[in-house]
């Protein structure tokens, strides 16, 4: 499968500090379902990709760029985004249940109906779940 390959050069990539395989990019992909749970995806990039309903639990998303991507009842329990760049990126319903935000940052993101959204302590949120900034 594509995605698997994708995914093996990202790992030589992020395990070679860039010097040997390839930065992975998603764009305008639909990879609704797919288990990326416990996987490497440090400086990974998604752009107005559809991750419905996909697994990230206890993934590593460090320093990573989504924009515009649709993670709707993604879960991302025990997730790590510290220091990654979300921006216009929808995540109602997700279960963001012990990820880790620290040095994210979100912008124009939407989280209402998102399990546990404590984890975005020093975020501010208003009434219809929009991240509008830091606190």
């Amino acid at each position: 499968m594509e995605i698997e390959r994708i995914l093996e050069d990202h790992a030589l990539y992020i395990s070679t500090n860039g010097r040997k395989g390839k930065r992975a990019i998603f764009t305008d992909i639909d990879l609704s379902g797919v288990d990326f749970a416990g996987v490497d995806l440090r400086k990974i990039i998604f752009t107005e990709a559809i991750l419905i309903g996909s697994d990230f639990r206890e993934a590593n998303l460090g320093g990573s760029i989504l924009i515009k991507t649709d993670l709707r009842r993604a879960n991302f329990k025990g997730a790590f985004l510290i220091g990654a760049i979300l921006i216009g990126t929808n995540l109602r319903g997700a279960n963001l249940e012990e990820a880790d935000f620290r040095k994210a940052i979100l912008i124009g993101t939407r989280t209402m109906g998102a399990y546990r959204p404590e984890g975005l302590k020093g975020y501010r949120i208003d009434r219809s779940g929009y991240i509008i900034g830091k606190q």
